[in-house]
């Protein structure tokens, strides 16, 4: 089954550059030539790619509120508190302030530099009309953003994508939820966990047809543009990457400076399962070699690894606290959009809750954060983009991840054998 899977993200990554590549290619070709082909293939392909898009926001809605709702109204196993685990959260939230920390500071100034010509802006002015309410989604921010964070009607809001007001119910709800008899909760967590999982397999589904949709949509965007969007994306590929690996080095000082290990120890003990990250692109295909670098190179306490390493792979990724940024800013550039502080600070409070929620598979944690670029005013068009380029940056991501896991591990260690 594990080779099965390991294929199948093998032909849908391999399938989904290769829809790209020659979406960007053909589209190009079109935009400086007057055939006639040309333009019956873009018309051809447009309501394709809307087709696909619009099947994607369709699920976007119960996937997020099913996750959200989970991970607030869940019980939580028992066996899993007290003292490492507590240290495992801290450990958690030193981390991802300061990735937070980090993205603020360095990636605005990068996508400042960013020069978008006429013809793509253009191109994507009109590439967002086919999605439907982004006006909506921007309307909390403009008009008394305040007073629609809650929602007077949920499918009204639902329907106009307001996803900030969606989450606000979600949340509010599932902490509802959290005070009712044990024996009604459980009902509706199966609910909803029965739904998570429904709409789980529509995505595995859908993603399917991304080598298509991809090149459905790039298509037409080069089609209007030219190559000059091919330049955009690929500043991006690069920027995200760069931001990605540079914060692995402050991972290992994180290591070193609060887990007290020599950084040569450290990067030996550790390398075993970078080079299966890297190669998988999966941090939960990592967790075997992972427990095998704790506890035989390392020599980390069994009690303090068998705990920490499975719950920092199946339920932290350090690597959205920097990503969502990137995407964000670059989006926002390409679409000129304004941020206003307000919207920042949602999308920070969005994008640590999804740092525990995104799955530990190539490009998984793309359903989750697309509603906070929604709610941004970004048409998901544009993220889909991104999470269609995301293969080298997503080396680096799976590399930080499970670089970070084991990090976690060696500092709780340190204090857990202290208090001991």
């Amino acid at each position: 089954m594990g080779n099965r899977n390991t294929r199948s993200h093998f032909l849908l990554t391999f399938g989904s550059l290769i829809g790209l590549l020659l979406g960007f290619l053909l589209g190009a070709i079109g935009h400086e030539s007057s055939h006639f082909l040309f333009a019956s293939l873009g018309s051809a392909l447009q309501p394709i790619g809307e087709f696909w898009t619009n099947s994607l926001r369709m699920i976007i809605l119960p996937l997020m509120c099913s996750y959200l709702f989970l991970s607030v109204a869940a019980e939580k196993d028992s066996s899993k508190t007290g003292r490492i685990a507590t240290l495992t959260l801290a450990c958690f939230g030193a981390l991802l302030t300061l990735a937070i920390v980090y993205s603020l500071l360095l990636v605005p100034p990068i996508f400042e530099r960013l020069t978008i010509d006429a013809s793509t802006h253009l191109a994507l002015a009109n590439f967002a009309e086919t999605s439907s309410n982004t006006e909506a989604a921007r309307s909390p921010w403009l008009n008394s953003w305040i007073s629609q964070l809650m929602p007077p009607n949920l499918i009204d809001a639902a329907a106009k994508d307001q996803f900030i007001s969606i989450i606000t119910a979600t949340l509010l709800f599932a902490l509802a939820v959290r005070r009712i008899p044990n024996n009604l909760r459980s009902q509706i967590v199966g609910l909803a966990r029965a739904v998570s999982e429904a709409t789980a397999v529509l995505v595995g589904w859908l993603l399917k047809l991304m080598p298509l949709g991809v090149f459905a949509l790039i298509f037409v965007i080069a089609y209007q543009s030219g190559f000059s969007f091919a330049g955009a994306l690929g500043y991006y590929v690069l920027a995200k990457s760069a931001l990605v690996a540079a914060f692995v080095s402050v991972v290992y000082f994180f290591s070193v400076a609060i887990g007290r290990i020599p950084i040569a120890r450290f990067s030996w003990g550790i390398l075993p399962a970078q080079l299966v990250a890297v190669s998988t692109r999966s941090s939960l295909a990592s967790l075997p070699s992972l427990m095998d670098c704790a506890e035989d190179r390392l020599k980390l306490e069994p009690e303090v690894s068998g705990l920490v390493l499975p719950l920092s792979v199946s339920a932290f990724k350090l690597d959205v606290a920097i990503t969502s940024f990137v995407g964000l800013f670059f989006l926002t550039n390409l679409h000129t959009i304004d941020l206003a502080t307000n919207q920042l600070v949602l999308f920070t409070g969005g994008v640590l809750l999804f740092c525990f929620s995104a799955p530990g598979i190539p490009t998984g944690g793309f359903p989750h954060t697309t509603p906070l670029f929604l709610a941004m005013g970004i048409p998901i068009e544009s993220a889909i983009l991104l999470s269609a380029v995301g293969v080298l940056p997503d080396v680096f991501q799976t590399l930080l991840n499970v670089t970070a896991d084991i990090s976690v591990a060696c500092v709780v260690n340190r204090f857990f054998k202290k208090e001991v």
